[in-house]
């Protein structure tokens, strides 16, 4: 049984959810601690009482760790997110005494295949993390060589080192700008590497698959029905930046990485996801949780409830919109 652990407000309940049923589909046996960052999200999961899936409700962190609470005030929304990170992994050690080991994922990942490939690798090492591999060599060196998407700790001298010194860091400083030495709680993972040395790098090339990299992959599918990147199934795809980029209009903000989306990418990634996600906001708003957007963003920012979104009429799938013009328009409705 693996133990694993996210969080997530109601504007991502919908991509919490869908990451969910992704699990369940393809991890087999797991638990997953889920850190509600607001009431209508502790609301909504009480009542859904989904197999597997346990509740910490924010108050329970904050009190089990009084110095994450002290940073509120000194912390933008965002940045006091990401400051829960090392402290979640923490809490779900304690909390989950027999865990050998805790895996942290982000809310907006989604798993295409089994895992299996992924967990070999961290066999091999206390401390699991995964590159960029960006398709452009210039891209992101401000945000960091590694993606918090996904890291993995287990309960040995090393893992919990690792989980302390990160915690560390992160309540000492963690906001959404990149600075020389840090961005948020991501680039503090470039010194795990040199300071342990059970840390494995991620070999797989379907572990970490994401917009930044489309343009390094050969996509195929594999008799199965399985997408691959270079011969290997993706694993997981981290869904970053996807938004309501204007009305019935889904962006991808693939064009910031890529010069074109590639077809089966968008086929067999994008579109059944984002069909994923909306059902997922309309389940929720049976729950009492209405949103603007499925995805967590609405045009001009906030997250306020609209009174008829335009996500339930239908929506296109783009690759980014620039000076309100349509880039790389995808022709087909996801909905």
């Amino acid at each position: 049984m693996d133990t694993l652990c996210t969080y997530f407000d109601r504007a991502y309940l919908p991509r919490g959810l869908a990451l969910y049923d992704s699990l369940v589909q393809h991890w087999g046996e797991f638990e997953l601690y889920v850190l509600c960052l607001d009431d209508d999200t502790e609301r909504a999961l009480r009542q859904l009482a989904l197999p597997r899936l346990h509740i910490v409700p924010l108050a329970e962190l904050e009190a089990a760790d009084p110095a994450l609470a002290a940073t509120r005030p000194t912390r933008s929304p965002i940045g006091y997110y990401l400051t829960c990170t090392a402290v979640l992994v923490r809490h779900v050690l304690a909390r989950a005494a027999d865990a050998p080991a805790v895996f942290y994922v982000d809310a907006d990942l989604c798993f295409f295949s089994s895992p299996a490939p992924l967990l070999a690798e961290f066999a091999a090492g206390s401390i699991y993390i995964h590159a960029h591999r960006p398709a452009h060599p210039d891209w992101g060196a401000e945000l960091g060589r590694y993606n918090v998407g996904l890291v993995a700790f287990r309960r040995d001298e090393q893992g919990r080192a690792c989980v302390e010194l990160w915690r560390e860091r992160c309540l000492a400083w963690c906001e959404l700008v990149a600075e020389a030495d840090r961005f948020g709680d991501q680039k503090y993972l470039e010194e795990w590497p040199g300071r342990f040395d059970r840390v494995v790098v991620a070999t797989h090339r379907g572990v970490g698959v994401g917009p930044w990299n489309l343009g390094d992959y050969r996509f195929s599918a594999n008799a199965h029905g399985t997408v691959t990147v270079d011969g290997q199934s993706v694993i997981f795809f981290h869904f970053s930046l996807l938004k309501l980029a204007a009305r019935g209009i889904v962006s991808t903000h693939t064009h910031l990485y890529v010069s074109h989306l590639p077809r089966l990418a968008r086929r067999a990634l994008y579109r059944p996801y984002v069909r994923t996600v909306v059902r997922k906001a309309r389940l929720a708003a049976t729950l009492g949780v209405h949103l603007a957007s499925p995805f967590g963003s609405v045009p001009g920012g906030g997250a306020s409830a609209a009174r008829r979104p335009a996500w339930r009429r239908g929506l296109s799938l783009v690759r980014g919109l620039r000076a309100g013009s349509l880039l790389g328009v995808i022709g087909q409705r996801v909905l």
